[in-house]
């Protein structure tokens, strides 16, 4: 796997987490429903920070998810041939070097 694929099967890894972002009422309201849940159980949800919350009882899903990504980042970082080498600050993207 080099970079650019790490990096896509994060973003859907990610995508698929039961995650909401909500910066207004509405959007919360409809991040609650797509939790499965209702107006009167946000006692069950948790802001992550940035505008992201998530259902208490997911706590630990987020984590190890976060913590599996990061250490698969990791070992593909420690291989040589695959280390990402250039990065263009300009446009923004992450280029490889093989």
């Amino acid at each position: 796997m080099n970079y650019l694929e790490f990096k896509q099967k994060r973003e859907n890894g990610f995508s698929s987490l039961p995650i909401f972002f909500a910066f207004n009422k509405e959007q919360f309201e409809e991040g609650i429903k797509k939790l499965g849940l209702e107006k009167d159980q946000t006692f069950l949800i948790v802001s992550i920070g940035g505008g992201g919350y998530i259902r208490r009882k997911d706590i630990r899903l987020i984590k190890k998810s976060i913590n599996d990504s990061d250490n698969e980042f990791s070992e593909l970082m420690k291989k040589k041939h695959r280390r990402v080498k250039v990065f263009d600050l300009n446009i923004g993207e992450t280029k490889e070097i093989k």
